[in-house]
Order: structure tokens, then sequence, then C-alpha cells
């Protein structure tokens, strides 16, 4: 845990120093600051870690939101729309043309690409234009997944089920309390402060809370089981991959 906190604590430093030196050649101002989250810790298997991506299920190299979801935030003095919380539907993909937008560039001469423009949507918090994933179609272990819009379909498992698993936080979720002080405490929140010429620069309330994913919001019911052949999910009401139902008479229409 120690060499997990000596690795997050130097990471602080290295934003830190980057914001500094944008800051100090006054790039800052036409700066779009993206940071962002892997796709999911590797809790359980080989090269297992303390990572933790709970309560969602699954992790790295698998298809459950465990393994596909990432968290970010962007800091830009370009972005319309500050101090929000987004669950806009983007893929990694949608950065390319989302930054070629933000620098005034014309999508047009991108030609054909899989990404999609998401920088109205960050910045001004319309609507995504990003409506479905593919996650993945393996035709060798015979494993895919897409999502569109608030649906998911998954055909096939891993390893018998062994990666779909719910791995709780090793030793219990901790608490927030002091983080915000901190992060404003931090080489960042300096320049923040400077760069806006504050003596404390405003932090939404609560914003920890209403990003945290609460799998019993919505009280789906819980009739999981591992290792079927097909799985549907409304990971909108049910993110934690609860309730299959594939396993009910449902008609799947995609």
């Amino acid at each position: 845990m120690a060499v997990i906190l000596g690795a997050v604590y130097e990471l602080d430093q290295s934003v830190g120093m980057v914001m500094e030196s944008l800051h100090r050649r006054g790039m800052l101002e036409n700066s779009v600051v993206v940071f962002s989250s892997d796709n999911g810790a590797r809790p359980l298997g080989l090269g297992a870690n303390a990572g933790s991506n709970w309560p969602l299920r699954g992790g790295k190299s698998t298809l459950w939101e465990g393994g596909v979801r990432g968290a970010a935030f962007v800091w830009s003095p370009l972005l319309s729309r500050v101090g929000r919380l987004s669950d806009q539907m983007m893929h990694i993909s949608d950065w390319l043309p989302t930054f070629y937008t933000a620098a005034g560039g014309n999508l047009s001469r991108l030609g054909d690409i899989d990404g999609k423009d998401m920088w109205d949507a960050l910045s001004k918090n319309l609507a995504s234009p990003r409506h479905e994933i593919l996650l993945n179609i393996d035709p060798i272990y015979n494993y895919s997944a897409l999502i569109f819009e608030n649906r998911k379909v998954i055909l096939g498992d891993t390893a018998g089920g062994l990666y779909s698993l719910r791995t709780p936080v090793p030793g219990g979720t901790r608490p927030v309390d002091g983080l915000d002080q901190m992060m404003l405490n931090s080489r960042t929140g300096a320049v923040l402060r400077d760069f806006y010429k504050v003596q404390q620069v405003p932090v939404r309330p609560n914003w920890r809370q209403e990003v945290a994913v609460n799998c019993s919001y919505y009280n789906p019911r819980n009739n999981f089981s591992d290792n079927v052949s097909l799985y549907y999910f409304d990971v909108k009401q049910d993110p934690c991959e609860l309730d299959n139902l594939a396993a009910t008479n449902v008609t799947v229409s995609i």
C-alpha cells in the first residue's frame, strides 16, 4: 500500500509541475487539461494488484463495467459550462476529434474515423453525439459486448466466470473527508489560485458523493449467475450488472 501511496503522491506532483510550467509560460489560458483513469483495475487473476473497481463488476480484460468504465476530469478556461458532473457516453477514440475541434480544426479533414466530436457536449453540456460503443468482438474466446444508449448485451464469459466477481476494496471503503482540502493545498491548487486571482478556488459541494456509483439506488434485483451465454443489462439503472434481464422473458431489441 505504501508503494501505491507513493506513486499517487508523485503523480500529483507531476501534474502540478505541468500546470506550473503552462502557467509560467502563459499557456494555461489556451489549454485543455484532461486527467483520465485506465480502463479498470485488475483485482483478480494474473497480475492482480491492490486496485479496485468496487462496486462495479469485473476488471481489466473483461467486458463488465468494472473493466470498461473510466473516470476523468476536464479543466479548461475554454469550457462554457464549468463545475458540473458529466455522465455523457464517451469512448476513448473520441478524444482525437474532440481535441481537434477545441484547437480550431476542421473535422472533415480527419476523414472517416471512429471517434465522435465531444467538445460541445463537454463544454456546453449538450447531448452526447455517441449512442453506442462496441466494446469487443473476440472470435477466439467467443466473448463480445455492445452498449447502445442505456442497454448492454454481453455474449459469453471468460475464465469460467472467475473474473465476473465484484471485488470489495481491501480494508473497506476509505472516507473522503479532507480530500478536497488536500486538493486545494496541492501544487495545482496553488496554480489555479494564482490563475484566477482568488484566495480560494470554489469546489462543488459533495461532488464526490454525487459521482459515486450506488448499486442499490434503483433497487435492482440480483439474479446474476456467472458463466452463462447471454447477459442483458440496463446499465443506467443497474451499473453494477446485478439484474440479468436476459434471464427473464424480455425481448432484446437493439
